[in-house]
């Protein structure tokens, strides 16, 4: 009998201990310090970028598709870190600016394509600075206006016909495309 008791407390202990830990780890998650600034989430993508991404994975059902991708994670400055105000005068050119889409092959590890999806509220002036910093690095920019988006078969065909890069020893360039940028101030 007391073996049964035992083991029933032994039980009901656990499952306090266990309760007792998850309020812990609850309660730990749920803490707000004080000070905290108020925010409030925000869905990622629009309704007509969700669209979009929707078109873009049926259209690449072989490709990964990132969307709001930092230019930061796509490019660095070229230049030696050692010169730290050249550098950072280079990467504040992109360092809080983000792309749509990122087209991403697995097979071959690399980017395929950067696509922006713009409405009314895009700048040309500034999209060409952007798209400039892009291709500099490698990379090739679709743009697509969002209230005349392509379809899945034209998506498809836009990407996968893609300038193929060339490679020379570890540097990527782009074919036929040469890009002057702003100077860095």
């Amino acid at each position: 009998m007391t073996h049964i008791f035992d083991a029933i407390l032994a039980i009901s202990g656990g499952a306090t201990l266990l309760t007792l830990f998850g309020y812990a780890a609850g309660a730990k998650q749920s803490y707000i310090p004080p000070g905290t600034p108020r925010v409030r989430r925000k869905a990622l993508l629009t309704p007509n970028e969700g669209e979009f991404l929707a078109r873009l994975t049926y259209a690449l059902p072989h490709h990964l598709i990132f969307t709001q991708v930092a230019m930061s994670a796509l490019m660095e400055p070229d230049t030696a870190p050692s010169l730290r105000k050249h550098w950072y005068a280079i990467r504040k050119h992109f360092a809080q600016k983000y792309v749509d889409f990122v087209v991403y092959d697995q097979a071959r590890q690399s980017v395929v394509a950067v696509i922006e999806l713009d409405d009314r509220t895009h700048d040309h002036a500034r999209d060409a600075v952007r798209d400039a910093m892009l291709m500099r690095a490698g990379y090739r920019v679709l743009r697509y206006q969002s209230n005349d988006k392509p379809h899945v078969e034209s998506l498809a065909r836009d990407v996968l016909t893609a300038v193929p890069l060339k490679f020379r020893g570890k540097r990527k360039q782009v074919a036929d495309q040469t890009v002057d940028l702003p100077a860095a101030s």
